[in-house]
């Protein structure tokens, strides 16, 4: 696969354990490249590679947690096969690439407009990579570029906006969104036209150099709000939420907050990361309390389910 390098940054390749510095002064960025997402018996790699330009803060904690979501993915296709996909505070896109696989559409978001460059520049790069089937192209009212990937059925498109995790952030979202679509104009309620998504995923929460998160309660009840706001109705439809397990406060402050807002804890996975042994994962699946009509003999509690990550 074609490499990229950048004067001043070091080129990283974070799933093994080298690393080449080049010579000259380091950039706070570095150009990963992850793999392997899910291994066959023989440990082969499933999966393409991809390489991303992020900060280098994100390689110990972040990353992780990222990669861990990327396999949970793998290993449950069922979650996001031709659903459509919010990826909340995405870093460098790693997640939200990885959802394309199977997803409908994607949509990736960054917490402000300087993370959101980076994410431009990063599908840049796979978009000119001689060997990438992906592409940048302009759509919308505004002009706003998307990029595309082929998935097992064809192109997916990714949409990418600025999503700061609070509910006022989930309302200006919607509106952008409705003005890109053209219905903002149009008369109609905003209810009515209002964007939702089959799966929201929030993959490296208390993890993130661009931080943000606040105390565990209130990045609780914000992510929570967002997540009402956004979740599609559906009883199929899920959160997902992943966090350092040496960080555990968030993840219990979601728990204690989920049924305020109706939702309940249908999943928790516990990932040992065998390609960063310090870190261990955490990921719980929140779903909306399902209507009287679905719980009579339709709906299936996996709470307390879980399995041993292949390594």
């Amino acid at each position: 696969m074609k490499s990229f390098s950048l004067p001043g940054s070091p080129v990283s390749a974070t799933w093994g354990q080298h690393s080449t510095a080049l010579p000259r002064r380091a950039s706070p960025l570095l150009l990963c490249r992850h793999s392997k997402f899910l291994l066959d018996e023989a440990g082969s790699g499933l999966s393409e590679d991809i390489w991303l330009l992020q900060p280098e803060g994100d390689r110990h904690m972040a990353d992780p947690c990222r990669r861990a979501v990327c396999r949970l993915l793998e290993l449950k296709p069922e979650w996001t096969n031709g659903k459509t996909v919010l990826e909340v505070d995405t870093g460098a896109g790693l997640v939200g690439l990885c959802a394309t696989r199977l997803a409908k559409s994607v949509t990736i978001t960054t917490l402000n407009d300087l993370a959101m460059r980076l994410v431009n520049l990063n599908l840049t790069m796979l978009s000119g990579s001689a060997t990438s089937s992906s592409k940048l192209r302009w759509s919308g009212t505004t002009k706003r570029q998307t990029f595309s990937t082929l998935g097992i059925r064809g192109p997916v498109p990714v949409y990418m906006y600025t999503l700061p995790v609070t509910q006022r952030g989930a309302k200006e979202f919607c509106r952008q969104w409705q003005w890109d679509s053209g219905t903002a104009m149009r008369g109609l309620k905003a209810h009515l036209l209002k964007p939702s998504f089959d799966v929201i995923v929030a993959a490296a929460v208390g993890a993130s150099s661009s931080g943000g998160c606040g105390s565990p309660e209130n990045y609780a009840e914000s992510l929570l709000q967002l997540a009402d706001e956004l979740l599609s109705h559906d009883p199929s439809a899920c959160f997902l939420i992943a966090a350092p397990q040496h960080r555990p406060e968030y993840l219990q402050a979601v728990a204690r907050r989920a049924h305020t807002l109706s939702f309940l804890v249908h999943h928790e996975e516990e990932f040992q990361e065998p390609f960063s042994e310090a870190v261990a994962v955490q990921i719980v699946r929140l779903c909306r309390t399902p209507p009287p009509w679905f719980r009579n003999g339709r709906h299936s509690n996996t709470a307390g389910e879980s399995f041993q990550c292949g390594s």
